[in-house]
């Protein structure tokens, strides 16, 4: 018998994947969402978001790519994902043209002109322009750090609305500080807590169960407090 037959599950309820149906709308999940979204929607240019492992980081950053994609009128939203640490200047570059749509070939791998005339262009239809870093804690080199300082500059000359958001573990701050300068831009730091109570624990649980199907306890008392 398997896993999910025997707990009557329709999906495993704990995978540890961004799955928005399984979004806690609660404490501290909830809180993290508005001054996020509150922070890009007042204009704040840098901002980041800091926690441990497992902490929601990831999934946080999907929600707000999700929240700010259905305003596309708006807002141009675009997700960068940092897997390993071998990320050099320009690669950040490269990418955003991409997602910007932008004629990118080995030969031409997206100026930093041609992606700010592309976001200046959003800008002039009223498009306020987001770049979500998720994994952000990757990036080593202070040569990228700069890159990303020198955008976030640019588009507060030309007083367009834009906005980096940084999701990392803890040693992000660190690693930002690299480049001071960027450091001090820094305009909203949202710092991610664990569940704070066994209750708020068990309530988090039973909602990830009934998302997944659950009818019926799988965890007594004893298990939750372990837990």
């Amino acid at each position: 018998m398997s896993y999910l037959d025997f707990y009557k599950l329709k999906e495993l309820p704990f995978n540890n994947v961004p799955d928005l149906r399984y979004f806690y709308k609660e404490p501290p999940f909830d809180e993290a969402i508005k001054k996020i979204g509150d922070s890009i929607k007042d204009g704040k240019r840098v901002i980041t978001v800091i926690g441990g492992c497992g902490i929601g980081k990831t999934i946080i950053s999907r929600k707000i790519l999700n929240i700010f994609e259905k305003d596309s009128d708006n807002y141009e939203i675009n997700l960068q994902v940092y897997l390993h640490s071998d990320i050099a200047a320009g690669l950040f570059l490269h990418k955003l043209a991409m997602q910007l749509h932008l004629d990118v070939n080995d030969e031409k791998k997206g100026s930093f002109e041609d992606v700010t005339k592309k976001l200046c262009e959003l800008g002039d239809k009223g498009k306020h322009s987001i770049i979500l870093i998720d994994e952000a804690n990757m990036i080593e080199k202070k040569e990228v750090y700069e890159e990303i300082r020198g955008l976030v500059d640019f588009m507060s000359d030309v007083q367009m609305g834009f906005s980096v958001v940084f999701f990392g573990l803890p040693i992000l701050e660190k690693k930002i500080a690299i480049d001071e300068p960027l450091s001090h831009r820094v305009e909203t730091r949202v710092v991610l807590r664990p569940l704070p109570t066994t209750q708020a624990t068990v309530q988090y649980i039973e909602y990830r169960l009934n998302v997944s199907g659950n009818k019926k306890n799988i965890f007594n008392d004893e298990a939750y407090n372990e837990i």
